[in-house]
């Protein structure tokens, strides 16, 4: 069945904002997760929902809203098949919820700009930092188990991890600082 000149537009602009905003809602993503092979693998569910619903999405008015609503489902039924396989999760429904919509304007209009600030702060981390938040947030890192393999305290990889962060999440806004005066 031909599609009419509109209906090609129309799925065309879908497709032009769709990828459009892929950095940006992969940026959600893993605010939320936290695990970049996850955010991948959660981004393109997200996608092909959003693909298969084309039709009720195709004129939608705010499209980033849209999409960024698919993934935090999507990121709820992540965390969903997780607790089924009985692994453990960062953070509970209401700090998560509290996450998602912090992010959703964190990452509006920002995506490109947010990824490149995080990977240039990650380059500036030690070797011995970016290990500890690969640990971490790696398939089934926890402090304890680190704090087990390395023979230091829970609490002391805990505030380590604790500066990281903090020191990651200042690093950051410094770059997107940088990148709004440009």
């Amino acid at each position: 069945m031909p599609y009419s000149s509109e209906r090609e537009q129309a799925v065309r602009e879908f497709v032009k904002r769709l990828t459009g905003c892929q950095a940006r809602l992969y940026a959600y993503i893993v605010t939320l997760v936290l695990d970049h092979h996850q955010a991948e693998d959660i981004l393109q569910q997200t996608n092909l929902v959003i693909w298969e619903k084309l039709d009720e999405y195709l004129n939608c008015g705010d499209f980033d809203a849209m999409v960024r609503k698919v993934a935090y489902y999507q990121v709820l039924a992540y965390r969903r098949d997780a607790l089924r396989r009985r692994e453990r999760l960062l953070f509970d429904d209401q700090l998560l919820e509290r996450i998602a919509v912090a992010t959703q304007t964190a990452t509006s209009g920002v995506g490109a700009d947010y990824l490149a600030a995080l990977r240039e702060c990650m380059a500036k981390l030690s070797e011995m930092q970016r290990d500890l938040l690969q640990q971490r947030y790696g398939p089934d890192g926890s402090v304890e188990a680190i704090a087990a393999s390395t023979g230091r305290p829970a609490n002391n990889i805990s505030a380590a991890l604790y500066r990281i962060r903090k020191n990651l999440l200042a690093c950051i806004r410094e770059e997107l600082a940088k990148h709004a005066d440009r």
